[in-house]
């Protein structure tokens, strides 16, 4: 009979007491079930206890694996929920990227209206400096206007507009201190070569006083024939 089948005729528990009644046998001889050979107990021993180390080495290896694996799925949980969490971050900063974005799309278009904005004051702002240097001009053509009438009023004209027309203002200039220079000398070269202009009288009717004698004196009577002589030349 073979080993294997003694061990299924005796049993499990049987057979290894048997096993352990033999163990301290010198010389027993056992069959080998591979090619049914007798073979010495001690090789069967030593056979027999390295299969049972090769069993052990499987159960450790098999519990190292199942260790493993247990480690390997909470390093591949650990690993899930470490990229859930950034993915969450990765959510959370592309809403936040989202949220700048429109913000810097609302400056963008704020500052694009005050651009505009700026524009069009600028627009009125120009619009206004030509508006105040027209001022400026009128209200110093009629600063020159009045100099140059009350600088001939000065010399008693018989007609002021008239004279005034006669006067080139353009050879006239405001000084620093707000005076103006170029008057008095074209009123003396008129007086001179057309002293009919001057020479005005006064009445002490209408509140006026008495005037001075004209210095281009005329006859008695003249002054309404002079008066019409001076407007029919300036086209009056």
């Amino acid at each position: 009979m073979e080993v294997n089948e003694l061990k299924t005729f005796l049993g499990e528990d049987l057979f290894e007491k048997v096993s352990e009644k033999v163990a301290g046998v010198d010389n027993l001889r056992l069959i080998n079930t591979d090619d049914g050979k007798w073979i010495p107990k001690a090789r069967f021993d030593a056979e027999r206890q390295q299969s049972r180390e090769l069993q052990a080495e499987v159960s450790a290896l098999k519990t190292s694996l199942e260790e493993g694996e247990k480690d390997a799925g909470k390093a591949a949980e650990g690993f899930k929920n470490q990229i859930e969490r950034l993915k969450k971050g990765m959510e959370e900063k592309d809403a936040k990227i989202q949220e700048l974005s429109g913000a810097v799309e609302e400056k963008e278009n704020r500052i694009g209206s005050l651009c505009e904005e700026v524009k069009a004051r600028e627009g009125t702002i120009e619009g206004l400096k030509g508006e105040m240097e027209k001022r400026d001009e009128t209200i110093g053509h009629m600063h020159l206007e009045n100099a140059v009438r009350r600088e001939i009023e000065k010399h008693h004209p018989r007609d002021t507009d008239i004279v005034f027309r006669l006067v080139d203002q353009q050879k006239v200039t405001r000084q620093e201190d707000g005076t103006y220079s170029g008057i008095q000398e074209q009123i003396e070269a008129l007086k001179k070569d057309q002293g009919y202009l001057f020479g005005r009288t006064y009445s002490h009717k209408g509140g006026f006083p008495e005037g001075t004698a004209p210095e281009n004196p005329l006859k008695a009577g003249s002054n309404l024939d002079v008066n019409q002589v001076i407007r029919t030349a300036c086209g009056r």
